[in-house]
């Protein structure tokens, strides 16, 4: 089968590594021709595809989504893609447009739900697409559409065959889309997650991470409150270790400092794992949640909050526990119970990492994605 993958990141962020996860599984078939079209000449992801089978090209393109601000604002950004990102996104559409005829392309897999233009490369060639749904684009990255949301849902509907959601959150959050026509296909981990653990030894302090971009939306904040009000209940028998760039939104309490570590921007993430006890998702809404997914392939339990795909991959009391988002006091007592006992560190880790291993593998996912390209590519 001959694929066009359409990406939109420049970096290795979630949505670029899971296309590159998919691209490594499809092309281990010999038969599988893969062809890349992403907006960015270098960078991050670029780099990455070198190792990969594919065939990549370059065009410039916009997305259709913006920052959530004010109405002002929003009309300038209309204005904008108007005379600027539509060009842009047609000239990128006719490029695609030719490499899908030049190339005899069966199917056309836009790789995020803020791209144009794998539709309207489909519409222009009539080849079957389909599109990932990685993002809730409003809870999670605060964007609004740049035109009404029940348009642009209607102009896809007309030309995609399938939408990928990664998770039954954002499958229902996006209401406007055909129902027929979506499929819930969970994002697919990598093994380099996978490694088996020795058991703790007694009475070391419990290890807690919490990793990801250092934003409001990811809760490192909230993870520092609850360290805060553990030291105030006079539990001290842990440490959180914060894995990500950026800056928290307020200085780590003096009488927390001891008990909390900035490690920065980590490459080597399982690597890291290794050295940890206990996962902490404390954001504001994963669409699907890669870093819940490692961690338990990792072997190691989550406490996650009770918003978007979270609750979907965290089996409550088994493989870690949910907390209701926003409230630092509930998340402590999660942490405090592992503290308390440590023995369901591990007994809770191996059932999550075997729940990580018969849901969460890329194998299964890329397998679930072939399907579906089989299916839509047959209705022609």
């Amino acid at each position: 089968m001959n694929i066009l993958l359409i990406g939109h990141e420049g970096g290795l962020n979630g949505a670029s590594m899971s296309l590159l996860n998919i691209t490594g599984e499809l092309e281990k078939d010999p038969d599988n021709r893969i062809f890349v079209l992403t907006g960015f000449a270098d960078g991050p992801f670029r780099e990455a595809l070198k190792a990969h089978r594919v065939t990549v090209l370059t065009a410039p393109m916009r997305s259709l989504y913006e920052q959530k601000r004010s109405w002002l604002y929003q009309a300038r950004k209309l204005s904008g893609y108007i005379l600027l990102g539509m060009p842009k996104n047609y000239r990128a559409a006719r490029a695609a447009a030719a490499l899908v005829r030049e190339h005899k392309i069966d199917v056309i897999h836009s790789n995020s739900s803020v791209l144009a233009v794998g539709v309207l490369a489909a519409k222009m060639t009539g080849v079957p697409h389909v599109m990932h749904i990685r993002e809730f684009r409003d809870l999670d990255f605060n964007l609004a559409p740049v035109f009404p949301e029940k348009w642009l849902a209607g102009w896809r509907n007309r030309h995609t065959k399938a939408y990928l959601c990664v998770s039954k959150a954002v499958a229902d959050h996006n209401g406007y889309l055909s129902p027929e026509k979506k499929r819930v296909v969970y994002n697919g981990i990598g093994l380099e997650n996978y490694f088996t653990r020795e058991e703790r030894p007694g009475g070391e302090p419990v290890r807690f991470l919490i990793a990801g971009r250092v934003s409001p939306a990811k809760g490192q904040d909230e993870a520092v409150r609850a360290a805060s009000l553990l030291i105030e209940r006079g539990i001290e028998g842990f440490h959180l270790s914060i894995a990500g760039s950026g800056e928290l939104s307020a200085p780590v309490p003096e009488r927390a400092k001891e008990h909390v570590s900035l490690l920065g921007f980590i490459r080597d993430m399982p690597a890291v794992r290794r050295t940890m006890d206990v996962e902490l998702v404390c954001s504001r809404a994963e669409a699907f949640g890669r870093i819940t997914a490692e961690a338990m392939m990792g072997g190691m339990p989550v406490i996650g909050s009770d918003t978007g795909g979270t609750p979907e991959l965290i089996r409550e009391g088994e493989t870690g526990f949910l907390y209701s988002y926003g409230d630092a006091e509930a998340l402590a007592d999660k942490m405090a119970y592992f503290i308390a006992h440590p023995e369901e560190i591990r007994a809770m880790g191996r059932k999550a990492q075997a729940y990580a291993l018969s849901h969460f593998t890329i194998e299964r996912c890329a397998g679930e994605i072939m399907d579906i390209y089989r299916e839509v590519a047959a209705d022609e």
